[in-house]
């Protein structure tokens, strides 16, 4: 019977500690997730979640121990390989991000996250090409994906296809009308091309929004 308490006291906590993170309360939701390994140091999600708080305060490394442990426990848990992919990302590590990335995307092909992500760690790396594929893949799996028109956009913009890039940022603004970033980037575009009166509508748009 103690087991059987074990099991409904980690539980427990673990619950809570979801509810805590969810609030935004991230020092809470560790503790209780601690508790959690403490009573059963397999718990998996435990140490997936424990390291999601500790990369929302900005503790990568810690993170990474975390979903490096989780991982440890089950070799398929994609979500914890996207999510050190992210905390490898965070700390500019885009080789390591890149197979993280990609071994989420062998577990799962429908993360259309883990490709916009690879996407990015590759412009960060100047491999304009393959982040563009990698947008591509993640606005096929999401047609909506907001953020995916617009880093495709930025990088069209970074090879002087203007006029790619500004049918981009057309598609961002459509999903989303408030989107200063793809409006003010579609200033940036428009001034590539020499239209300057375009490029001054555009960034009015971006100060009015924000």
């Amino acid at each position: 019977m103690a087991d059987i308490n074990n099991e409904e006291e980690a539980e427990k906590f673990y619950d809570e500690g979801l509810k805590l993170f969810n609030n935004g309360e991230y020092l809470k939701s560790i503790e209780c997730f601690n508790k959690v390994i403490e009573i059963n140091p397999d718990y998996e999600d435990a140490y997936n979640n424990r390291g999601t708080a500790y990369a929302s305060l900005g503790e990568y490394e810690k993170a990474i121990e975390d979903f490096s442990k989780a991982i440890g426990l089950n070799p398929n848990n994609g979500n914890a390989y996207y999510n050190r992919g992210t905390a490898y990302a965070s700390l500019g590590e885009y080789e390591k991000a890149i197979e993280d990335f990609s071994k989420a995307i062998g577990l799962n092909p429908n993360n259309g996250n883990a490709y916009y992500n690879r996407g990015t760690a590759y412009v960060k790396l100047g491999e304009h090409l393959k982040a563009i594929e990698n947008y591509n893949k993640a606005i096929e799996i999401n047609p909506d994906y907001e953020d995916a028109y617009n880093n495709r956009g930025n990088v069209y913009n970074d090879l002087g296809e203007h006029l790619k890039a500004i049918e981009n940022y057309n598609k961002a603004i459509e999903i989303n009308p408030k989107y200063s970033d793809a409006y003010n980037n579609r200033g940036t575009a428009y001034n590539g091309l020499g239209e300057h009166l375009k490029a001054i509508e555009n960034y009015n748009k971006a100060i009015e929004i924000n």
